[in-house]
């Protein structure tokens, strides 16, 4: 349907973003995502696309005013006016904004989830985009981060984030089949620095997520300090290969993301 500006990115996926189809990608803080989706986001844009950004962690206009114009120097033209920004900041707001209305109840140690009504007829993005089919990509950095910001160390009902999570992504899914969108979705990593025998990490979330992404990439960022600039990005999930048999090198330069290569990598001392 359409490529990735990184032929990386196309080999691990099986050639190009395919719509309906769920992507999500994960690596620790300060890795590289919020710069990559922004790339993907202004590329998409000058081939014709339009882009729904849903930002839920904050601190994006100083990393887009950076990237936008490095990024369009490589692009071409971008015509902003089809880049969609919308802020939420939790899981009533994001699932609102899909036209779905949700109630938190909140208590000492558990939160539950529920739907109250759905009104697609009066969401914003369904009156917009309803009535088109293809061309239209969903990006949400990050997926995690409402649950984060109101599911607490203090709150240990499970089944409450589950929920949360699912109605969140029971949005995107409705959203991407009435336009044939494909949905590109960033999230934390969790990992457990004790287990020798699980070094790399997980995609933070729960099995919905997990089972519904059928594309699942991690990007990470080499020990060694020489490779500052280079990320290994791991197919942890794809349906043309089994789950981490497959990965490519990028590098994060002042030109923005760039392919590369293991043996780039290994010539740098």
């Amino acid at each position: 349907m359409v490529k990735s500006f990184l032929n990386g990115i196309n080999n691990l996926i099986g050639g190009e973003f395919l719509e309906k189809e769920i992507y999500s990608i994960y690596g620790v803080a300060s890795v590289g995502k919020s710069v990559y989706l922004i790339g993907e986001a202004l590329n998409l844009i000058a081939n014709g696309w339009r882009v729904v950004w849903i930002d839920t962690e904050g601190g994006f206009q100083g990393n887009f005013n950076v990237w936008e114009p490095i990024y369009e120097k490589r692009f071409g033209k971008i015509n902003l006016d089809n880049f969609h920004y919308y802020r939420v900041l939790s899981v009533e707001e994001f699932c609102e904004l899909f036209g779905m209305q949700v109630k938190v109840d909140y208590g000492d140690s558990k939160m539950e989830v529920t739907p109250t009504s759905v009104n697609e007829k009066l969401s914003e993005l369904y009156e917009k985009y309803g009535r088109l089919r293809g061309k239209v990509a969903v990006i949400v950095d990050s997926m995690s981060s409402p649950i984060r910001l109101q599911f607490t160390s203090k709150v240990q009902n499970f089944s409450g984030r589950a929920d949360a999570e699912s109605l969140m992504l029971l949005n995107l899914i409705k959203f991407a089949e009435k336009t044939n969108a494909f949905v590109l979705l960033s999230n934390h990593e969790s990992k457990n620095p004790t287990d020798i025998y699980h070094p790399q990490g997980s995609l933070r979330g729960g099995s919905t997520l997990k089972y519904y992404s059928k594309y699942i990439l991690q990007f990470v960022k080499p020990m060694k300090k020489a490779w500052g600039d280079f990320r290994q990005v791991i197919a942890v999930r794809t349906p043309i290969a089994r789950d981490n048999e497959l990965s490519e090198w990028v590098k994060l330069t002042s030109n923005g993301y760039e392919d590369s290569s293991i043996q780039e990598v290994e010539a740098v001392k």
